[in-house]
C-alpha cells in the first residue's frame, strides 16, 4: 500500500503511514481443523515531522523494517479451538506511526507469543 497527500494548506501531511508490502501464507491441514501461516510485512522508511518540548520542529526519517509473525490455529471440536501465535519472531525494534512525541513515534512490540483457547456454545 502507498498513501500520501497534502493538507488543506498544501502541506505534507507527516502523520500518514509509509508505504508497506505483506505477504500472507498459509496451509489447511487435517480436513482444515488445523491452520498454519506465515505473515511477512516490509513496511519502507518514512519521513517525519517532530516537535520537541522547545517548540522546534525536528524533521526525522524513521528506518523501514521487516516484520515476521507464525501462526497455528487447530479447531479440537465443533466447540473448542486452539491458537498459538508468535509476533515479530525476529524480534526488530521498529517505530509504529504516530506517538505520544508527535511524529516521532513509538517503539512496537518486540518478539511476543500468544496463545487462546477458546470454547463456544
Amino acid at each position: 500500500s502507498t498513501i500520501s497527500g497534502d493538507d488543506q494548506d498544501g502541506q505534507n501531511m507527516w502523520y500518514l503511514p509509509a508505504d508497506k508490502v505483506a505477504l500472507n501464507t498459509g496451509l489447511y491441514l487435517f480436513d482444515d481443523k488445523v491452520t498454519t501461516g506465515l505473515k511477512i510485512v516490509n513496511v519502507g522508511e518514512r519521513d517525519v515531522q517532530a516537535m520537541d518540548r522547545m517548540g522546534n520542529i525536528n524533521y526525522e526519517t524513521h528506518s523501514g523494517y521487516t516484520l515476521v509473525d507464525l501462526y497455528v490455529s487447530w479447531a479440537i471440536s465443533d466447540q473448542l479451538d486452539l491458537r498459538f501465535a508468535a509476533d515479530n519472531l525476529l524480534d526488530r525494534e521498529y517505530q509504529v506511526m504516530a506517538g505520544t512525541g508527535g511524529a516521532i513515534g513509538d517503539y512496537g512490540l518486540g518478539r511476543n507469543i500468544k496463545t487462546q483457547l477458546s470454547y463456544s456454545f
